[in-house]
């Protein structure tokens, strides 16, 4: 009836339109034709108005035709009124959608009541009570295949309601009431989901096929029995997911996919749990097998199908194109569902094999070295798959998803393969070389696995240090800076600091540099103590500091600024015994490693300081080592006899040397700092060496002193060597 109704419309509409033209040539003619009409009456008006003298040529002469007007161009129709595009509204902003589901589960809780009240009155016997949940289902299916062109949200209630009627009856007439045997139920139930795959897939509509699976995964629990077999679940299981992965092949519903993920991953849980029997016996090694191959299964359908489908999708677009928001029927655009079916293969290209690795450890007690081959296996797998996929140009990112977890599968291996300090040298290694080729491809996902890599070396170094101060402190271990564990650890220190010249973010640099630097300090002060400690720490600051006026970098130069810092606060320490000034000297004055380390550790500083190009820190560095060369002489004269005398000689000796090299030199700082002890030398005398010293040591310094400040005085003007002056000729 429909389609007779259609066709008399379209005859009457090519009726309408060859009527419309005729009338249109029509009126085009009129036109035409009283455009002629106008041009012969003004012909004849000009003949009728000419004046009688003129020459009968003239007169016999056919008038100029006049210009031809244009003839006015026939009214085209203009383009049809457009009407206000309707608002589409969203499946779930419409009252059907929700009175229609609200009102199948109150007709499905009803008949559940119905039913329970017929057992309580004893009205219905048990196949009654069978009987009438089938012909609910059947009518609420029939009903919804009637209306599906129609009411297709309606439509899809009802036959979603009719195939959960006919799992609950099939439960019901096994389990509640016992009308049927196991094999006629199963039957029933698989035929159930037979027919909900089947007719999602001439609907298209993916509900109806995520409550089949739902149903076909959930019947060997609903149709439990103590005699089941685990390979008889696990059989099934595959056979209900090999369908899900075929329509999901062909019609991309990704809620399917990930349904018959948690779903198949959920029933081998449940059979582990509950099915394997106790004992090395053949039925373990079965149920075991018969677990590994699920497992085995499911890691082809979850990872390799998405991945298939994606192959498919870029080599022939038209045929494969991708889904939309299948479980809603949302439309979105091209971009967005293109991003959310990758997202899908992405995530199930991580996450499958970490669950496949895992349940298959759990099933065998195999060694640590031979899951180590297996996850180097699934490397090359993986490895492969990445080598495959990035000739793809629409595939690069799911390429490079497969390239990352070859490399977890690869660390996950060097895990299980090696041991203690090899391993750690090798996951140092692999972190660099992940860093070198980040710089070299500008890959961003491979620098964060490189980060995450090294963020697990720092925090195995730092038990690993804890652990080393721990044996050293109660000796009982002999560490020294040549252990083998110990120059593994600064091999990965100075790993992280060459990595770090070729981090692209400034973040990642200081990061990385002040990481490595404070570690590596923090060794030092493990393994090495006393003077060896406090030389190498002088030693590495040195060494920044040459590092940081070769490359330029502000960020090292505040590091080795940092350490002089501490190393300067160390020096004080050292100088005034503990803060306390009681010296004790470790072996004869000025003769002993302490004054030693010190002084190497004051001139190394002096070095130092002509790198710098700033003149304030030039100045600061020169003040502390001054100032720590007085502390020198002032704990190694101290303890001797009459120490005072000779703590005011060196002051006073150095004092002068300082003044001679300023005024040659003509450094201004320099002798400042020389007046300067000199003061302190003069405040001394009067201070402390006239109340301390015996009398003949006080007149030998007053006297000596005075005489040398008097030739200085005289010689003052001699020794300075003065810059010329600006225009004069010298």
């Amino acid at each position: 009836m429909d389609e007779q109704q259609n066709k008399s419309l379209s005859e009457r509409i090519e009726r309408l339109e060859a009527v419309v033209e005729e009338l249109q040539r029509a009126l085009k003619l009129l036109i035409q034709a009283a455009a002629q009409k106008d041009l012969e009456i003004s012909v004849k008006a000009r003949e009728t108005l000419a004046p009688k003298e003129a020459p009968a040529e003239v007169l016999f002469q056919a008038p100029p035709p006049a210009p031809a007007k244009p003839s006015p161009r026939p009214p085209e129709p203009g383009p049809p009124a457009r009407k206000a595009p309707a608002v589409s509204e969203a499946p779930w902003q419409k009252s059907e959608f929700w009175l229609n589901k609200i009102g199948i589960g109150l007709l499905l809780f009803g008949v559940v009541f119905l039913f329970k009240y017929s057992i309580d009155q004893g009205w219905l016997t048990p196949p009654v009570r069978v009987l009438f949940g089938l012909a609910l289902g059947i009518g609420l299916f029939a009903t919804g295949i009637r209306l599906h062109a129609k009411r297709r949200h309606f439509s899809l209630v009802l036959l979603g309601g009719a195939i959960a009627t006919f799992y609950i009856t099939g439960f019901a007439a096994f389990q509640l009431y016992s009308l049927v045997p196991y094999s006629a139920a199963f039957a029933f139930m698989a035929a159930v989901t037979v027919l909900a795959f089947s007719i999602s897939l001439r609907q298209n509509e993916a509900v109806l096929s995520l409550i089949g699976a739902i149903g076909g995964l959930a019947t060997p629990f609903l149709l439990y029995t103590p005699k089941g077999s685990l390979p008889g679940l696990v059989g099934y299981t595959c056979l209900i997911l090999a369908g899900t992965s075929i329509i999901y092949l062909f019609r991309g519903w990704r809620s399917l996919l990930w349904v018959s993920v948690i779903g198949g991953w959920a029933v081998l849980i449940v059979g582990y749990g509950k099915g394997i029997p106790s004992g090395p016996g053949k039925a373990a090694l079965r149920d075991l097998w018969a677990l590994q191959s699920g497992i085995l299964f499911m890691w082809l359908a979850f990872w390799a199908l998405p991945v298939v489908r994606e192959v498919l999708e870029v080599r022939s677009p038209g045929r494969w194109v991708p889904p939309s928001l299948d479980f809603l029927k949302v439309p979105v655009d091209k971009e967005a569902g293109l991003l959310m079916c990758r997202s899908t293969a992405h995530v199930l290209a991580v996450s499958t094999p970490l669950a496949a690795l895992w349940f298959s450890r759990a099933l065998w007690p195999l060694s640590s070295t031979a899951w180590g081959w297996i996850s180097m296996g699934g490397m090359f797998v993986y490895g492969l798959s990445f080598w495959s996929l990035r000739r793809w140009d629409g595939l690069k990112n799911l390429a490079y998803t497969h390239g990352l977890m070859a490399l977890a599968l690869l660390t996950i291996a060097l895990c299980l393969l090696l041991k203690g300090n090899v391993l750690f040298l090798t996951l140092a290694a692999e972190a660099t070389i992940l860093h070198l080729v980040s710089h070299r491809l500008s890959d961003r996902g491979t620098a964060i696995a490189a980060h995450i890599l090294f963020g697990v070396l720092a925090i195995w170094l730092i038990f690993h240090q804890s652990w080393l101060y721990q044996q050293t402190s109660m000796k009982a271990e002999e560490t020294t800076i040549f252990n083998a564990r110990v120059l593994i650890d600064f091999a990965v220190i100075a790993a992280a600091f060459g990595v770090s010249r070729v981090l692209r973010s400034p973040l990642a640099v200081r990061l990385y540099r002040f990481a490595a630097l404070i570690f590596l300090t923090v060794e030092f002060c493990v393994l090495l103590t006393g003077n060896v400690l406090f030389f190498t720490l002088v030693v590495e600051a040195a060494v920044l500091h040459l590092i940081a006026c070769r490359l330029t970098d502000r960020d090292t130069a505040l590091a080795a600024n940092i350490l002089s810092g501490i190393i300067g606060i160390l020096l004080v320490r050292r100088l005034t015994g503990g803060f306390t000034f009681v010296f004790e000297p470790e072996g004869r004055a000025v003769l002993n490693w302490q004054a030693a380390t010190d002084l190497a550790a004051i001139a190394i500083g002096v070095g130092v300081s002509t790198l710098f190009r700033s003149k304030a820190a030039l100045r600061w560095y020169r003040l502390v080592a001054h100032l720590a060369v007085l502390g020198w002489f002032l704990r190694e004269f101290y303890v001797l006899q009459n120490g005072q005398a000779y703590i005011t000689t060196a002051w006073g000796i150095y004092g002068v040397i300082l003044l001679v090299l300023g005024l040659r030199r003509n450094l201004g700082d320099l002798r400042t700092a020389a007046m300067g002890t000199l003061f302190l030398v003069v405040g001394k005398l009067f201070l402390v060496d006239l109340r301390m010293l015996e009398a003949i040591w006080r007149i030998l310094l007053f006297l000596c002193f005075g005489g040398l400040f008097l030739v200085l005085s005289y010689y003052f003007r001699v020794l300075w060597k003065a810059s010329p002056e600006p225009g004069s000729n010298k």
